[in-house]
């Protein structure tokens, strides 16, 4: 009889950034389509929500949330919050706080790695989900670097192998965080990048590679996300609508190296784009995959409209507080006539719906996303652009949406999915043959095919 598989979905994922959370959905249930019978746990950065959205065991990916909150949690952590406010403010105070955390974190590690390998004993695979775990940009390199570090260790050690599918990578700028990657990437059993600047970057901190391209996973999302989602735009107001992803770009209140100045000339812009829709009779949907960062975003947007008497409230609205989930998300995007995005997978989602997309670019990713499918010019910097050049470009999205563009897209997207697919067979077993031809018949759209994950390092 055969061994039922324990398989562990890793990654720094927590709930509120609905596109990690939507490749966690992709992973797990590429893994049970395949083998319904392995045992699916999750490590992450929130295990009691993983637990409600994905109905998996969860464990923590780090010591600080090994544990449930307790009542009143909150009222405590508001509490150092302003002990840690007042410690910046007394000479000496923050370097004896600074050790205080220190000696602190030395405490709770040695206690989280034990527990974390008899974890890992259990497991027979270690599948990395987060879509961008490879980068030092929010809290060093003893942030995402050295928990990718740890996690690595403590698996080969437990003899348990690590995959790294279709992940994302950079900026890697400091030296320990690039030590901490070079060692981890080279014990890990096999890694495939979702675009060529990852390749580029993990290449320069001297990893020897080769790093197969694998378009995101989530091309892979499941079927019954979408439902009957592509007909939603059926009998609804007469008014085509545009969705609008606003994100915390460069925003001090969230972005690790927020600029004000930068972001009030990116929410200005974004202010003026919208006039501009509703003049010429689109409806706005505001909406966004990363909730907690990007609603405030979208009211200082609808304040500035206010101000300005430019606001629509029967044409412009916001439906933050209509997303708590990713099945909430995709039938946002379903049900626009067009998406303008800033955020990574609220350009992943048109895409795989067949909504026509302009990307605002913030990240090479996005960039290399919209290449990959032949749509270079669906992409514009979010710095760069000028408003006059972002309201032409929009204007050419209907021209690009004539039923021939529309197929040759199709079958890109197609291609990228299928891509997808096919890694996950390589890395879970294929899928049983009475899903094959359901699978088939999935009506998504076009890309090119990526590799299968390859092993890495010196290993």
């Amino acid at each position: 009889m055969r061994k039922t598989r324990t398989i562990a979905v890793w990654g720094h994922y927590h709930g509120g950034n609905l596109g990690d959370d939507l490749v966690v959905a992709t992973v797990v249930d590429a893994i049970r389509r395949r083998d319904p019978t392995a045992r699916i746990v999750g490590i992450s950065q929130s295990p009691a929500d993983t637990r409600v959205r994905h109905g998996i065991e969860a464990y923590p990916i780090m010591p600080r949330v090994a544990h449930a909150p307790e009542p009143g949690a909150g009222a405590q952590h508001q509490e150092a919050s302003r002990l840690r406010t007042a410690s910046r403010r007394v000479p000496g105070l923050k370097r004896l706080y600074i050790m205080r955390l220190c000696l602190a974190s030395v405490a709770r590690e040695a206690p989280f790695l034990l527990r974390s390998w008899k974890l890992l004993r259990t497991v027979d695979l270690v599948v990395v989900a987060g879509s961008g775990p490879l980068h030092d940009e929010w809290q060093g390199a003893w942030g995402h670097p050295y928990r990718v570090f740890r996690w690595v260790l403590l698996a080969r050690l437990a003899k348990v192998p690590m995959i790294y599918l279709s992940v994302g990578a950079g900026p890697i700028d400091k030296p320990l965080s690039a030590f901490f990657l070079r060692r981890a990437l080279r014990t890990a059993s096999s890694i495939s990048v979702r675009d060529e600047h990852s390749a580029a970057v993990l290449s320069a901190i001297g990893l020897p590679g080769p790093f197969p391209v694998c378009p995101d996973m989530g091309y892979g999302l499941p079927e019954r996300f979408f439902g009957d989602e592509r007909e939603a735009r059926d009998g609804r107001e007469p008014a085509p609508i545009v969705a609008l992803n606003v994100m915390a770009h460069s925003d001090p209140r969230y972005w690790p190296h927020g600029n004000p100045l930068r972001y009030d000339a990116y929410v200005r812009k974004m202010a003026s784009f919208v006039v501009s829709l509703l003049h010429r009779g689109y409806s706005v949907r505001l909406f966004s995959s990363q909730i907690p960062a990007d609603e405030p975003v979208a009211e200082d947007l609808l304040r500035m409209l206010d101000e300005s008497a430019a606001a629509d409230p029967e044409r412009l609205r916001s439906m933050f507080g209509e997303i708590a989930d990713v099945a909430d998300l995709v039938r946002v995007v379903a049900s626009s006539d067009l998406v303008v995005s800033a955020r990574y997978h609220c350009v992943v989602l048109p895409l795989l719906l067949g909504v026509p997309v302009l990307a605002l670019s913030y990240h090479p990713k996005t960039t290399d996303l919209l290449v990959r499918v032949g749509r270079p010019e669906q992409c514009l910097d979010i710095d760069s652009v000028e408003l006059p050049a972002l309201v032409a470009a929009f204007a050419n999205l209907s021209v690009q949406a004539t039923a021939h563009a529309s197929a040759a897209l199709g079958s890109r997207i197609e291609d990228e999915r299928r891509a997808v697919e096919d890694q996950f067979d390589a890395c879970f077993g294929p899928l049983p043959t009475t899903l094959t031809a359901s699978l088939a018949s999935l009506k998504s759209h076009g890309g090119s095919a990526g590799a299968q994950p390859a092993r890495v390092g010196d290993t």
